[in-house]
C-alpha cells in the first residue's frame, strides 16, 4: 500500500432541496445509514460506512480503513470553487473537447 494513504470513492444517499416527496426522502436515507442496508451495501462494496460491517476481499488487508487518506469533507464543501479552479487549471486541457 502507497505510504501517503489510499483514495477512497464515496457512495452517497442524499435529500434533494425541493424534493416532491419529502416524507419518503427521510424514510430512504434512515434506512440507508441502517446496519441491514449496509450489509447490503457490503455484497458489492468491500468497505461500508457501518461500524462493523465489511466484506474485505481475500488478501485485503484487514486494517485498510486505517490506510486511507483522511479526508475533510467540511473544508473541501467550504472551498469547492477553489478546489474546482485549481482542477480546471490543472487537468482541463487533457478533458474532451467541448461541444
Amino acid at each position: 500500500m502507497p505510504k501517503e494513504g489510499l483514495g477512497s470513492e464515496l457512495e452517497v444517499t442524499a435529500i434533494v432541496k425541493g424534493t416532491k416527496n419529502l416524507a419518503a426522502a427521510k424514510k430512504l436515507a434512515d434506512w440507508a445509514a441502517t446496519k441491514k442496508a449496509n450489509e447490503l451495501y457490503a455484497k458489492t462494496y468491500p468497505i461500508v460506512a457501518y461500524p462493523g460491517v465489511a466484506n474485505l476481499p481475500t488478501n485485503y488487508p484487514p486494517d485498510i480503513e486505517k490506510t486511507m487518506v483522511k479526508n475533510d469533507i467540511e473544508w473541501m464543501a467550504k472551498n469547492r470553487d477553489r478546489i474546482l479552479a485549481e482542477w480546471t487549471k490543472r487537468y482541463d486541457g487533457k478533458s474532451a473537447p467541448k461541444k
